[in-house]
């Protein structure tokens, strides 16, 4: 019963949104599950290989223009259909999804990965940048990180 109140107040809340809003959102469902299914199931030679392309590879950024707004919109989706979703979507792949959909709208970002050590263990967390703004996390939530590396933008293979 609880879960047929919680369906009806999230169909409700949709039915308020503009409908490109709706389609965006649908989208980034879409773009995290490719992503996280891709992440859970497929061997980590295989990102590696990919992330290691990309970081040896030197891209033009002048190629390609950035606009932080929009993106930032875009992950306010991104994190909509996270909340929303039936996988359990981590940092990177929220990350990745976000690349992916920005990418495809022709805007410029970095995927940013950091660690810290909390408690004896060390934690890993990744974020999207664009020309060096933070786009789906706070700059208070990443300083607690050390930023090991920021790869460059490249052209994602898993979503299109």
């Amino acid at each position: 019963m609880h879960l047929l109140k919680v369906l009806i107040r999230k169909i409700r809340t949709a039915s308020t949104l503009p409908l490109t809003r709706i389609w965006r959102i649908a989208t980034a469902w879409w773009a995290l599950m490719l992503v996280q299914l891709s992440l859970d199931i497929l061997p980590y030679r295989y990102w590696q290989k990919r992330l290691n392309t990309a970081i040896s590879t030197d891209h033009d950024r002048s190629a390609a223009a950035t606009a932080p707004q929009e993106c930032r919109e875009m992950a306010r989706d991104i994190a909509i259909a996270a909340r929303n979703h039936f996988l359990r979507v981590n940092c990177l792949g929220r990350s990745l999804a976000l690349h992916a959909l920005c990418h495809r709208a022709g805007f410029t970002t970095q995927i940013a990965i950091g660690i810290r050590k909390q408690r004896g263990d060390i934690e890993g967390h990744a974020w999207l940048e664009a020309d060096g703004v933070v786009l789906n996390d706070t700059v208070e939530g990443i300083n607690a990180f050390t930023k090991l590396c920021r790869l460059p933008s490249f052209r994602p293979t898993f979503v299109t």
